[in-house]
């Protein structure tokens, strides 16, 4: 399992990085010795507390910048390309070290994700859902997208898919636990709610 790549190596290296973070939230974050993690785990009003670490969070409110930030450098990448290819297109090859897309996105299903913006926009409520495999965990989409990663990996049996199933199961441990943990709080009153697991049904 020595990493072969970079990518590989990255993955491992924030996995690892990880895995401590996937254990301390399940011991005593309030009073035990993984207090200092807390802020590293929650975010946004899960986190109550602050401390020196809480400094180096971005608020969910500002991530907007993130996505505008990256259509400024987009469009420049773009019009940079246009007019000197010369230069770019070396540049533009190393990025496929990294992995590109193939699937562009069309007009139609823009115009879809709009109008399904526009019927939800306004409500402001937050309603458990309860039924299939809701009444078992809090977070099925983080549990399918494990078995996704999982049914990947026996497939193609790549060291490349290993990694990447390795980093999503910490990383989805570590959601749906805080998920579990904001929806005891906000829903403490019901004991359906209350006695859900995580993200593994009946184990985790």
């Amino acid at each position: 399992m020595i990493p072969e790549n970079f990518v590989q190596f990255y993955l491992l290296l924030v996995s690892v990085t990880l895995l401590p973070l996937s254990f301390g939230i399940l011991f005593d974050l309030e009073n035990g010795i993984f207090k200092f993690l807390k802020p590293l785990i929650f975010y946004g009003k899960t986190l109550e507390e602050k401390n020196i670490l809480s400094y180096f969070s971005v608020p969910k409110s500002s991530f907007c910048i993130f996505y505008i930030v990256g259509e400024i450098l987009s469009l420049t990448l773009l019009i940079l390309l246009y007019f000197t290819p010369n230069i770019l297109v070396p540049i533009i090859k190393w990025l496929y070290f990294f992995g590109y897309s193939k699937e562009i996105q069309s007009y139609e299903t823009t115009l879809l994700i709009f109008i399904c913006l526009s019927i939800h926009i306004g409500r402001r409520f937050h309603k458990v859902c309860l039924n299939g495999i809701h009444k078992f965990v809090c977070c099925p989409h983080f549990f399918y997208e494990i078995l996704i990663y999982i049914t990947l990996y026996g497939i193609g049996k790549s060291q490349n898919l290993l990694y990447f199933l390795l980093f999503v199961l910490i990383n989805q441990m570590i959601a749906a636990k805080t998920n579990q943990i904001w929806y005891r709080k906000k829903f403490s009153d019901n004991s359906e709610i209350v006695n859900r697991k995580a993200l593994i049904p009946f184990i985790y």
